[in-house]
């Protein structure tokens, strides 16, 4: 023990850390929810390994993993999407509640990020939840760990048959 008493502004600051609002003491791990949020992503891990290993969940014709997006991709975009590009969306009405519809973006560099912003932004802010599948220059899926990735999280090639297939399945390409 130090020896300082309570009424040290060391102390009292240290003590601030970890009260509540109210002034409720919290535990030393709670750090005004961090706890509880390690508990839900484990909890969310656990449930996703263990639908993984019993095989419920789907892929489609193109490689498409909804189960894989939802809880593994997205989860670790997310963070650049919301903190470092601070992504702003407007006209989400505009798409289609169900049915086909093709986005068209200005894209610039090699690297597509403004595709994975996008791919975020209608999926968190579509009324539906919507998938949003990315046309991709071939040289993505030539790339071991990139074109697998990708093709997981929905990209296919950008050529015409395979955007027709896609808008005719009623995807938002």
């Amino acid at each position: 023990m130090s020896g300082r008493r309570a009424s040290d502004p060391r102390t009292a600051k240290v003590i601030q850390l970890y009260s509540t609002p109210g002034g409720a003491q919290t535990p030393l791990l709670s750090l005004n929810g961090l706890r509880e949020g390690v508990a839900d992503a484990l909890t969310g891990t656990a449930g996703y390994l263990r639908e993984r290993l019993a095989g419920e969940y789907e892929v489609d014709d193109f490689g498409f993993d909804p189960h894989f997006t939802e809880n593994v991709w997205f989860p670790a975009i997310r963070p650049v999407y919301e903190k470092w590009f601070r992504v702003e969306v407007s006209g989400v009405e505009n798409l289609p509640v169900e049915g086909g519809a093709l986005l068209v973006a200005n894209h610039a560099g090699s690297i597509p990020i403004d595709a994975l912003m996008t791919s975020i932004a209608v999926h968190d802010n579509h009324p539906t939840g919507r998938y949003l599948r990315v046309l991709a220059a071939d040289m993505a899926f030539d790339s071991p760990i990139i074109g697998e990735t990708a093709r997981r999280i929905g990209a296919t090639l950008a050529c015409t048959s395979d955007a027709e297939y896609l808008l005719k399945a009623g995807e938002l390409t």
